[in-house]
């Protein structure tokens, strides 16, 4: 590994751009000035990637509070090591991708950086475009490397706009775009989540990337047989969290079952460790759910007549009891006051038709103009 001069000048002071990775932004610098890309560690290894931005800040005017929620790697007391934080969220590593780098070659044509969006481990496309995103080159099929100051393959220089561009599902896109909004939303320390826009969902990442785990491991895992699963967890779990009735109660009952242990609530509700240490803290949490119509009906499109017929003896989601509404209804119908309110509101309602109907009789004929 070369050694970089931390006290001298260097030419270039790259700004970071709204959504740029530390990756992506090391890798800018570094072809800028010129710099031996061996001096930066290993080929994208986040934990030296986080250490050279922090000892580069004060020398090129970085922000390190900044540069440290853009999936930065650091150890705190209470989650250890391995945690990654985009803005206010808090992630573990392996919701990120390893050492390889991550492309749309559209998007790489327009501009050289690359979106914090594009190194989430469960992302696979890119919301802009449509499109697949890449990490192998499409000639040589060799991984695509932050160690090269151009964007063109280092096994055979096929220029990174030049690959061939593959169609994204729909499903992959959508999922797409609600990461894009939600790590925007992360390194803009946005903490409230806000309201949903047609299709596009304005939620923390932490908690997306959560439901979709419980949902995967959880949830698909014990209502599918392990050949559905492999096929159709991803998909089904997007179809699923579109669904603004279905995603509330799901997120409800979530930070219900992690409450009943008060010491693990707030590492319960953060996607730390692997898929089976998370849904550890769910473990029981499915057995008693009711099964979305969607399941039923994407089986039946199957012919899955034994998994039908297993689910068929559960309880089946229905919006008007389980949803938002519904639950807002029970809690109306339950509420001990709710016979005082309603007394009181049929009392100010008689006497506001008592006074309309006085001045009513004060009133002049209408014109018959």
């Amino acid at each position: 590994m070369h050694n970089l001069d931390f006290h001298g000048d260097f030419l270039v002071h790259t700004r970071p751009a709204s959504t740029e990775s530390v990756r992506s932004l090391l890798n800018r610098f570094a072809a800028g000035n010129k710099l031996p890309l061996g001096g930066f560690g290993e080929d994208g290894l986040l934990t030296q990637a986080t250490q050279m931005a922090c000892k580069l800040g004060p020398r090129v005017d970085w922000d390190l509070e900044k540069i440290l929620r853009r999936g930065a790697l650091f150890a705190t007391r209470e989650y250890g090591q391995d945690t990654v934080a985009i803005g206010m969220s808090l992630l573990g590593r392996r919701c990120m991708v390893g050492h390889r780098r991550r492309i749309c070659p559209l998007c790489v044509a327009q501009r050289p950086w690359c979106p914090l969006a594009w190194e989430l481990r469960i992302n696979v496309a890119c919301h802009h475009h449509g499109c697949l995103l890449i990490d192998k080159c499409t000639r040589c099929n060799a991984h695509l490397s932050w160690m090269t100051y151009g964007a063109d393959c280092t096994a055979c220089g096929l220029r990174w706009a030049s690959m061939e561009i593959g169609a994204a599902p729909p499903w992959a896109v959508r999922l797409s775009t609600w990461l894009w909004a939600s790590t925007n939303r992360s390194i803009r320390s946005v903490h409230q989540d806000g309201k949903q826009h047609g299709r596009m969902l304005h939620i923390r990442l932490e908690k997306l990337l959560l439901m979709i785990e419980v949902l995967r491991h959880e949830m698909l895992r014990n209502w599918l047989s392990p050949r559905t699963w492999e096929q159709w967890n991803l998909p089904w779990t997007v179809e699923l969290l579109d669904d603004f009735q279905y995603r509330s109660w799901l997120w409800s009952n979530m930070f219900l079952h992690a409450a009943k242990n008060p010491m693990t609530l707030s590492k319960a509700l953060i996607p730390f460790g692997t898929a089976l240490s998370i849904s550890s803290y769910f473990k029981g949490f499915a057995p008693n759910a009711p099964v979305p119509y969607f399941v039923i009906k994407s089986l039946r499109h199957l012919g899955e007549k034994r998994l039908l017929k297993r689910l068929s003896v559960l309880r089946h989601f229905d919006a008007r009891v389980d949803g938002i509404y519904g639950f807002a209804g029970f809690a109306q119908r339950f509420d001990p006051l709710s016979e005082v309110q309603e007394v009181t509101q049929l009392s100010a309602n008689d006497g506001v038709r008592g006074k309309e109907s006085a001045d009513e009789a004060e009133l002049p004929a209408a014109s018959p103009c």
